[in-house]
C-alpha cells in the first residue's frame, strides 16, 4: 500500500512564522547564518506537514540561499547536514506542488552534499538515511527501480551498522528499519522479484511488532501499514497458497477498525482502502459473498470522506463502486451491480467533462488530461451490461449512443496496480466486467 505515515507529526504553526525570522538581518557571524537557516528548514516542514507546500517550498528556498551565502557551504559535517537536509525540504516542497523531476533533481542534490562527507564515518542521528530512502522513492516513482535498490541497499547498511553498534536512537532506527524495508518492498514488487518482496516486508512486519510490542500508542499505525503491506507481497508472491495472505490482510482490517474507532477522523481513508484491498483479495480466492460485504464497507466509507471532501475523494470512490458492482454481478446480484454501476458512471462522467474542460485547482484532474475518459467508457460498458443482466429500466440505447461519441478505444490503455483479474483463470464462469482497472486505481 502506498499509505505512508509522517515520521514527525505535524508541529503547530506559529501566528506569524515569518516576521520573527526576517525582521532582524542574520548576523555576520556564520553561525547565526546556520541557525537562521535550520529554522527557515524546521518552518518549512511544519508548513508541509501541513499542506502548505508553496510555503514550504518559499522557506526552504531561503534556507538555501542563506547556506549558499556562506563560502564552502560543504566544508565539514557541520555544514553538510543542514545544506542536504535544506535540500530535501525543498525537493519535499516541489513534489507536494507536483513538481517529480524536479523533486528528484533537488533530492538528488541533496544525496550528493550528504555523499561528500561520508568518509568521515556516519551521521549518527541517521538522517542520511532518511535522505537516501526519500530519493529512492523519488526514483521509483520516475520508474528508476534499480537506482532506487541500491539507494535502498546503501541505507540499509548504514541503519545495520547504526543497530548492530547501538548508535542514535534505537527506537527511531527500528521505525527506519520497517519504513524502509517497505519502501524496498515496493521496489522489489516493481522489478518482479516477488519472493525476494515478500521476505523484505516480513522483515518490515517483525521490525514493526518489535516495535509496537514496546510502545502501541506510538506506532500501532506503522505496524498496520506494514501488516497491509506484507499481505500484498505475500498475495503477489504465492498465488497457490492464499491462507497466510489473508490472515496477515484480516489483522490488518482488525486493527484499522480498532484505530477508525478511536479516531475516526483520522483513519477513515486507510480503514476504506483496507477494505476495498481485501475485497480484491477474497475475489482472487473466489470467496465472492465476502468481496462483497468488504467492497460495500470500503464504498461506504469512502463515500462518507467523499460527501465532505470531494476533491480528493471522487477518483477512489469511483474506483471502489466500479470493483463492487463487478463483485456483486459476479455473485449473482446484478440489480444491485447495475445501482452501484450507475453510481461509478455519474462519477467518471464529471471526472471526463471537468478534465477535458480548463482547469482550476482540482489537482486531481489537470494531472490526468483527458486520461478518463477510458474509465468512462469502461463504466459505459459496463452499466450496458449490467442492465441487460438485471432487467433494470437503463437507456441502453442511449449509453450505447454516448459510447460511440467517445469514439475508438486507446491503445495505451495499460493499467499496472499489479491486480490483474487477467492473470487468473477464473473457472467459475465470473464474468467481472472489466473490473475496475481502472487509471483511476493509482490515487495514492
Amino acid at each position: 500500500m502506498a499509505l505512508r505515515r509522517e515520521r514527525h507529526g505535524p508541529g503547530h504553526l506559529p501566528d506569524d512564522p515569518l516576521a520573527e525570522l526576517f525582521t532582524k538581518n542574520p548576523d555576520d557571524d556564520e553561525k547565526g547564518v546556520w541557525n537562521d537557516a535550520q529554522s527557515l528548514i524546521r518552518l518549512s516542514e511544519v508548513f508541509l506537514a501541513n499542506n502548505r507546500p508553496e510555503y514550504a517550498l518559499e522557506l526552504a528556498e531561503r534556507g538555501l540561499a542563506l547556506i549558499e551565502s556562506t563560502p564552502n557551504p560543504r566544508a565539514t559535517e557541520y555544514r553538510r547536514k543542514p545544506y542536504a537536509f535544506a535540500l530535501r525540504a525543498k525537493s519535499e516542497a516541489q513534489d507536494a506542488l507536483g513538481d517529480e523531476e524536479g523533486a528528484l533533481e533537488t533530492g538528488q542534490q541533496a544525496r550528493h552534499v550528504l555523499a561528500s562527507g561520508s568518509h568521515e564515518g556516519l551521521y549518527e542521528d541517521g538522517r542520511d538515511v532518511d535522505v537516501l530512502e526519500y530519493c529512492a522513492r523519488k526514483l521509483s516513482d520516475l520508474e528508476q527501480l534499480d537506482e532506487a535498490l541500491l539507494l535502498e541497499d546503501e541505507a540499509l547498511g548504514i541503519l545495520r551498522t547504526l543497530l548492530d553498534q547501538n548508535l542514535g536512537d534505537h527506537e527511531v532506527n527500528l521505525e527506519r528499519l520497517s519504513s524502509l524495508l517497505m519502501t524496498k518492498t515496493d521496489t522489489l514488487a516493481g522489478l518482479d522479484r516477488l519472493e525476494e518482496a515478500s521476505k523484505c516486508s516480513g522483515k518490515s512486519l517483525e521490525t514493526a511488532r518489535e516495535l509496537c510490542a514496546g510502545n502501541p500508542d506510538a506506532y500501532e499505525t506503522n505496524l498496520v501499514i506494514s501488516l497491509a503491506c506484507h499481505a500484498q507481497s505475500l498475495f503477489r508472491a504465492f498465488p497457490d497458497d492464499r491462507a497466510p495472505a489473508i490472515a496477515i490482510a484480516d489483522e490488518a482490517l482488525q486493527r484499522w477498525t480498532e484505530l477508525f474507532r478511536l479516531r475516526p477522523d483520522i483513519y477513515c481513508a486507510e480503514l476504506s482502502e483496507q477494505y476495498y484491498q481485501n475485497a480484491l483479495y477474497y475475489v482472487e480466492m473466489q470467496d465472492l459473498d465476502t468481496a462483497c460485504q468488504l467492497g460495500e464497507q470500503a464504498v461506504k466509507y469512502r463515500r462518507g470522506l467523499f460527501e465532505r471532501q470531494p476533491g480528493p475523494h471522487k477518483v477512489p470512490l469511483a474506483q471502489y463502486l466500479t470493483n463492487y458492482a463487478g463483485d456483486l454481478l459476479a455473485a449473482d446480484r446484478p440489480l444491485e451491480a447495475a445501482t452501484a454501476g450507475r453510481e461509478a458512471l455519474t462519477l467518471f462522467r464529471e471526472l471526463h467533462s471537468s478534465s477535458n474542460g480548463p482547469q482550476g485547482k482540482d489537482v486531481d484532474n489537470s494531472q490526468h488530461g483527458s486520461e478518463y475518459k477510458e474509465d468512462l467508457r469502461m463504466a459505459l460498458e459496463n452499466m450496458v451490461m449490467y442492465s441487460q443482466e438485471s432487467g433494470a429500466f437503463d437507456d441502453i440505447e442511449g449509453l450505447k449512443n454516448e459510447l460511440e461519441q467517445l469514439g475508438p478505444a486507446s491503445d495505451n490503455d495499460d493499467d499496472d496496480d499489479g491486480w490483474g483479474d487477467d492473470d487468473e483463470d477464473d473457472d467459475e464462469g465470473h464474468d467481472h466486467g472489466h473490473h475496475g482497472h481502472s487509471h483511476a486505481g493509482h490515487h495514492h
